[in-house]
């Protein structure tokens, strides 16, 4: 649920940018897994 909020997020902060942004969403989904899997 965290990660859906942190997608909404950024797409409300940055609507310009649709492909950098799914491109950013993908990295920081990456991440976000890794740390919240290390978290848990």
């Amino acid at each position: 649920m965290l990660q859906e909020v942190v997608k909404v997020n950024r797409i409300f902060t940055s609507q310009d940018d649709t492909r950098t942004l799914q491109e950013e969403v993908k990295d920081t989904s990456k991440e976000r897994d890794e740390s919240y899997n290390r978290m848990l």
